[in-house]
């Protein structure tokens, strides 16, 4: 049997992360009027049961508590996984979902209240906290300046408000270096799983706001320790423990995550920010911050950072084109699919002393040997599928745990750059199998096909080359949903 503590902690943790992906991320209309209220685990910590609450779209009108019933049922699979991830528990409890009767007295003396006249007052309100004013636009490279989708989640810096949810800001670099150094304390996050651009533009941000005397942490979600390959970059000293990042900060900047889930388990940290800053160049972004800084066709977030530190007045040195350099040479696959920016971005990096080949193969070049008996077996399980992709073709190959379970992260997100190479499939899919039936999906395009469409269909995102998603079923199952998604 569990100690007490740990149960109470598991179910406020459960509570904290069904509530974020619902927020942020479950898309389901029929959710929108949810709030999470509590949790409960037994002492086995085997099952769960999540408490809500569903209030009706006004004052007059009530709550359809079937169609919140119908749409937490069918995200229960997705919620569990996200509560897998976010809470590393051995055994992922399952999930039951209750209506929680206990807020309905208290809720209906807020609606009397809130319907009777406000008494007369001579004291003034206190005003409410005005946002970052709007940014003056500079000339610069495709800033987005477009408006944050309908959606959801509420705008971050008003989570606990009970007042109305301002949309959230697009902002220029120079909306983004205001708000960068206006903060008096700052967390950078990267996504989980991190990759050489987020973790690289993580750190480069962070080195120059520490040379500014900024607090500054630095960190991601998932896996513990910093992936193998990405050791030597400079400014790991300001990477901060998951469970030891503060829980609330002046600022928090994310880098490369594409949604708040891509977070992990310090998605909840966007709650205790007063203002988000949502760095990043995935047109599938979801401008889940208060303030979001996207530029769709920039070929890295590292190339964002580069264009944000010339604004700011930052000396690019040798450290930051350390980080800088490894973020670009991962998303352009060593510059075989970047443009000419990317290479004349390159040369201006590499004028500053840094050893460009060594940082390369270090980061793509080198793998244990264990990585080759996987790659044997999960080559094994390629298909072709010729008329598949309205007859461009698909190739699929799949990473079973059992093949991966002694190799870095990295070793198994390298497999979908041999499977691509395949000449007769325009498309290129990996299913990384990462749970029982859950599965994490890798795709790739080369000319015709925007992945990053299929991708959004199923749940996920990306770019138009590169995309990914998480699938839940057998095998004969999730292939079948992307040859439907493929069209």
């Amino acid at each position: 049997m569990a100690d007490p503590a740990r149960a109470r902690r598991l179910a406020k943790r459960i509570a904290n992360i069904v509530a974020s992906a619902i927020d942020y991320e479950i898309k389901d209309p029929r959710l929108a009027f949810v709030t999470i209220t509590d949790a409960k685990v037994t002492a086995d910590l085997h099952d769960a049961t999540v408490y809500y609450t569903v209030r009706g779209a006004d004052l007059d009108s009530e709550p359809d508590l079937a169609a919140a019933a119908a749409g937490l049922e069918k995200a229960k699979g997705v919620l569990r996984t996200k509560v897998g991830a976010g809470t590393g528990v051995r055994f992922t409890p399952t999930l039951t979902f209750v209506t929680d009767t206990v807020p309905d007295t208290a809720r209906h003396m807020e609606e009397l209240l809130a319907r009777a006249p406000a008494p007369p007052t001579t004291r003034s309100p206190r005003p409410a906290r005005a946002p970052c004013p709007p940014a003056t636009p500079i000339p610069t490279r495709n800033l987005v300046s477009e408006t944050t989708p309908a959606t959801n989640s509420l705008a971050m810096s008003d989570i606990t408000s009970s007042g109305s949810t301002p949309a959230a800001t697009a902002v220029d670099i120079r909306g983004a270096v205001e708000l960068l150094a206006a903060a008096a304390s700052v967390t950078v996050l990267c996504h989980v799983q991190p990759d050489a651009d987020t973790l690289g533009s993580g750190l480069a941000l962070g080195l120059a706001l520490e040379r500014r005397g900024v607090p500054v942490q630095v960190a991601f979600g998932s896996p513990n320790d910093v992936p193998g390959s990405m050791r030597e970059l400079p400014g790991l000293h300001l990477v901060t423990a998951a469970a030891d990042v503060r829980e609330t900060v002046d600022l928090l900047v994310t880098v490369d995550c594409g949604t708040a889930g891509r977070l992990g388990r310090l998605a909840p940290r966007l709650h205790g920010a007063a203002r988000t800053l949502v760095i990043d160049h995935h047109r599938s972004n979801t401008r889940f911050g208060t303030h979001n800084l996207i530029e769709p066709d920039a070929e890295a977030t590292a190339a964002v950072l580069v264009d944000l530190f010339d604004v700011w007045g930052v000396e690019i040195d040798a450290d930051l084109a350390h980080c800088l350099f490894a973020g670009l040479v991962t998303d352009t696959g060593s510059f075989r699919w970047g443009r000419a920016r990317s290479h004349l971005l390159a040369e201006r990096l590499l004028a500053t002393g840094i050893d460009g080949a060594r940082i390369t193969r270090q980061l793509l070049d080198t793998h244990p040997f264990g990585w080759l008996p996987m790659l044997s077996a999960v080559l094994a399980t390629a298909t072709l599928v010729p008329d598949a992709a309205g007859g461009h073709g698909l190739v699929h190959a799949t990473v079973l745990r059992a093949d991966s379970a002694h190799l870095r992260s990295e070793e198994i997100e390298s497999v979908i750059d041999i499977v691509r190479t395949t000449a007769e499939a325009e498309v290129a899919a990996v299913f990384k199998e990462v749970g029982a039936e859950v599965w994490t999906v890798s795709l790739r395009s080369k000319d015709e096909i925007d992945v990053s469409l299929v991708a959004s269909r199923l749940g996920g995102g990306g770019h138009r080359n590169a995309a990914g998603y998480t699938a839940h079923g057998d095998r004969a199952r999730i292939v079948a949903e992307l040859r439907d998604a493929l069209g």
